[in-house]
């Protein structure tokens, strides 16, 4: 079986699902997940507490056993050896698979049909070859609000563009803001007006933390309604609004990724900043697919 550590809010547990999916897929195993970096007690000071975001997708999340995980407790330096086995040409079982960088690590594609997967795994190549499978599996089964559906509809109606704005805890806590860069108002502008330039009837709708930041800050004059009642545990519909756009502008957030990712129209047109870390040596080359558009 392949089990996989969930971690991180809805988007970050996506990608994890996404390779770990793969992975079940072409080994024809089961797929079972660990939710016990969700059970411990966090710093809530230095960590944004998540639970399970999952649930509201067609995932149907199986969760691993106390016993199922127990084989995996190794110590650091045993870890480090299974790692390096990946290189090796036969593969050994109970293998634990740990993220070793940002990039894309291409023999994490060999791991064998019993492992343990840790990490953030942020890229399209550990999972795109199964793109209709997971189209499938983050299809809504949550119910959706009277104003969501609403919104949905007219969102579907229009030239729509999706504008996330990220800031909440990448600013509020004070780790994140040693990590994150931010997008400033030059790079929605810079970006609006790109999609401007293409379709002049763009209707801007915007997803945030922080809606009062966006309309203090980023004067233009294109159409620009505000999404705001979704917050929370209900965040799941704002990802599943902007994913209903004609074209998307993302934030440096695995959450507008995702919405991004899941559009379907094949003429869709993504914007995305070049910076997404502060530390400008972490190697984000295969975080962003090549047909999006980087600011």
């Amino acid at each position: 079986m392949i089990i996989v550590k969930m971690m991180g809010g809805l988007g970050n547990q996506m990608f994890q699902y996404a390779f770990a999916k793969h992975l079940a897929v072409k080994q024809g195993v089961e797929l079972k997940m660990d939710l016990s970096h969700f059970k411990r007690e966090l710093n809530k000071d230095k960590f944004t507490v998540r639970d399970l975001g999952l649930s509201h997708f067609n995932t149907n999340p199986v969760i691993a056993s106390e016993a199922e995980l127990k084989r995996y407790e190794k110590s650091k330096f045993s870890k480090i050896i299974d790692l390096f086995c990946l290189n090796l040409p036969f593969k050994l079982n109970h293998l634990y698979v740990r993220e070793p960088f940002f990039r894309f690590y291409k023999k994490a594609l060999n791991a064998p049909k019993d492992c343990y997967l840790d990490g953030y795994w942020q890229s399209e190549y550990y999972f795109r070859e199964i793109r209709k499978e997971l189209l499938n599996d983050f299809t809504l089964v949550s119910e959706l609000s009277d104003e969501t559906m609403h919104v949905a509809e007219k969102i579907k109606s229009q030239q729509s563009v999706s504008i996330h704005v990220r800031r909440g805890d990448y600013i509020s806590i004070a780790e994140n803001q040693t990590i994150y860069s931010i997008c400033d108002e030059q790079y929605y502008l810079t970006a609006m007006n790109r999609m401007a330039d293409i379709n002049k009837d763009s209707v801007f709708y915007v997803f945030s933390d922080e809606p009062e930041w966006f309309k203090t800050k980023v004067h233009s004059k294109y159409n620009v309604q505000y999404v705001m009642h979704n917050v929370g545990k209900n965040s799941y519909q704002d990802l599943y609004l902007m994913s209903l756009c004609k074209h998307n502008i993302i934030a440096n957030s695995s959450f507008s990724w995702w919405a991004a990712w899941l559009n379907k129209n094949i003429e869709k047109m993504v914007i995305a900043p070049k910076n997404w870390f502060k530390n400008r040596s972490k190697d984000t080359s295969d975080l962003i697919p090549k047909a999006w558009i980087q600011l």
